[in-house]
């Protein structure tokens, strides 16, 4: 946090796997026209986690933003994954037009599964790769190499 200026530097990870071609980039634009925007990952295709559903694309921005975490998701991130679309259920592995999470807010991680899940890691670690996995001591950089030895996920052209 700035104390000056009260800004957080908040990690998002998107993902969407009903139309993500389409779904993505009006996502990205959307968030850049609301938020500021320090970084944007690539796109990375993967394989659903948790259901059969289709693959999902996913990537990772960071932003700086004053506002409090769940504010940034009650005013920002939720209601545009509902101008996607995005139909919240019962089922958190549904396939979906558009999710938006909070991985990272300041320096407090809020996701620990950026860990150990690549479709997390990957596009993660090319904005945040020095952020410090605090049991092992590794970086998010030398995480994301090794989860992708495993899955081995494609660049989507978007």
């Amino acid at each position: 946090m700035n104390a000056a200026k009260n800004e957080y530097i908040v990690h998002l990870g998107l993902g969407s796997n009903i139309e993500p071609a389409r779904h993505m980039p009006l996502a990205m634009a959307a968030l850049r026209e609301r938020l500021d925007v320090r970084c944007v990952s690539g796109v990375w295709q993967f394989p659903a986690v948790g259901s059969e559903g289709p693959d999902f694309l996913n990537a990772a921005l960071t932003v700086a933003t004053n506002l409090p975490a769940g504010a940034l998701a009650a005013q920002v991130l939720h209601p545009l994954e509902a101008e996607l679309g995005r139909q919240r259920t019962a089922d958190k592995f549904a396939p979906r037009s558009m999710d938006i999470d909070i991985l990272v807010y300041g320096h407090q991680v809020l996701d620990s599964e950026i860990w150990t899940r690549a479709h997390l890691a990957i596009p993660l670690a090319e904005c945040a790769p020095e952020l410090v996995e605090p049991r092992s001591g590794l970086t998010l950089r030398q995480i994301a190499i090794q989860l992708g030895r495993e899955v081995k996920p494609k660049r989507a052209a978007i």
